[in-house]
C-alpha cells in the first residue's frame, strides 16, 4: 500500500479472526475493508472423520463467489484454500501445508474428506499455483505441488522489546479446539504447582488475549504448535514445549520441524503432575531455556516484507 496509492485490499475472513484483528485492521484506514464471516465454512481439524459434511470443507466457495468485491478482484491472495482456483487460477496461494495432505488421512472413512482430497489435488496438479511458505516449516506436498516461493518467518526483521519479567506460561491448544481438554488439564495441573499460567479457552479464569502487552511477558509456550503460534513464538523469542496431535499430520510436521530447529521440547506421556510439572520446570531451567532461545535469535526473519515484495514484482505494482 505504500508502494501503490491506488491499491485498495478486501480481506475474506471470519467472525473470530475479525474479532482478533479488527483494531489492526481499522489502524490500516479506508483503503481496506473486510468481508467477514465468507470463509466460516472452510476446512477445520477434527480427529473425527464422521464429523465432516461437504459443507463444512468447500461450503465457503459458494459465499466468496457471491461476493464481487472478492472474486472479481485484481488480484487474489488465497491462505491455502485451493478451492479459489476453481474460479481464480490466478490467484496466488500462501502457506505452509495443504489441506489436501491433512484430511487424507480420513479419505478411507469420510466421503466428503476424499472427495475434497481429490478435488484439490486435481486443482494443483492442472494450475500448478504459486504459493508463498515458511522455508523453514513448509510441509513435503506444498515443496511438491506447488511453484513455492520459500520465506522467512512472517515477522518484522526487528524483534519487539520484551517485559523483564517473562513469567506467564501459555498454554494454547489452536484455533480447532480439538484439544480444548488437554489444555485444561494441562492448566490446572501446573497451576496446581505454583506457576503462572493463562490459556487460549474463552472461559477460563486467566483467558489470554493476544495483545502485544501481554506476549511480552510470555517466558515460555506450551502449544499444539500450529504455523500461527509458532510465527508468534519466533516473533517474542519464546522456546516452545509442544502437545503432541498424532493424528494431525500438519501439527506433527510442524513440531518436528521445530524440534528440529532446536525451538521446541516436548512435553512427557502421560501427562499428569509427576511428570507434567518436572518437564515444564526443566524447560524453564537456564540451560534448556537458553539454548532454545539462541535457537530463536538464529532463524531468518522479515518474511512479511519479502512476500510483499515478491507479489509486487509478479503484478508490476508499484512501477
Amino acid at each position: 500500500m505504500h508502494r501503490e496509492a491506488n491499491l485498495s485490499i478486501v480481506l475474506g475472513i471470519t467472525e473470530a479472526q475479525h474479532r482478533r484483528f479488527k483494531g489492526e485492521i481499522d489502524d490500516l484506514g479506508p483503503r481496506v475493508d473486510a468481508v467477514v464471516g465468507v470463509t466460516e465454512q472452510s476446512p477445520r481439524w477434527r480427529h473425527d472423520p464422521e464429523a465432516y459434511a461437504a459443507s463444512d470443507l468447500d461450503g465457503w466457495e459458494d459465499e466468496w463467489r457471491r461476493e464481487p468485491r472478492l472474486v472479481e478482484a485484481d488480484f487474489v491472495v488465497s491462505d491455502n484454500l485451493v478451492g479459489v482456483l476453481a474460479s481464480r487460477p490466478d490467484a496466488v496461494l500462501s502457506g505452509s501445508f495443504l489441506w489436501s495432505d491433512v484430511l487424507e488421512v480420513h479419505g478411507s472413512a469420510s466421503e466428503p474428506c476424499r472427495r475434497y482430497v481429490t478435488r484439490e489435488r486435481a486443482l494443483l496438479d492442472r494450475m500448478r499455483p504459486w504459493m508463498l511458505a515458511s522455508a523453514d516449516l513448509a510441509t513435503n506436498g506444498v515443496r511438491t505441488r506447488t511453484r513455492m516461493v520459500p520465506l522467512p518467518w512472517m515477522v518484522d526483521a526487528e524483534v519487539p522489546s520484551v517485559s523483564a519479567r517473562r513469567d506467564i506460561l501459555l498454554v494454547h491448544g489452536g484455533g480447532t479446539r480439538t484439544l480444548d481438554t488437554t489444555v485444561r488439564r494441562i492448566a490446572t495441573t501446573l497451576r496446581a504447582g505454583g506457576l503462572q499460567v493463562a490459556t487460549d479457552l474463552e472461559d477460563d479464569e486467566r483467558c489470554f488475549g493476544f495483545t502485544d502487552d501481554e506476549w511480552r511477558r510470555v517466558g515460555l509456550v506450551i502449544c499444539r504448535p500450529g504455523v500461527g503460534t509458532a510465527t508468534e513464538c519466533v516473533r517474542w523469542q519464546i522456546p516452545i514445549v509442544v502437545i503432541r496431535d498424532p493424528q494431525n499430520t500438519e501439527a506433527e510436521h510442524v513440531a518436528a520441524r521445530l524440534g528440529a530447529l532446536g525451538l521446541a521440547r516436548e512435553l512427557p506421556t502421560p501427562l499428569d503432575a509427576t511428570t507434567l510439572v518436572p518437564a515444564v520446570l526443566a524447560a524453564r531451567d537456564a540451560g534448556a531455556h537458553g539454548a532454545m532461545a539462541e535457537a530463536l535469535s538464529t532463524r531468518s526473519r522479515g518474511g512479511v516484507l519479502r512476500a510483499a515484495e515478491w507479489m509486487c514484482r509478479y503484478w508490476s505494482l508499484g512501477t
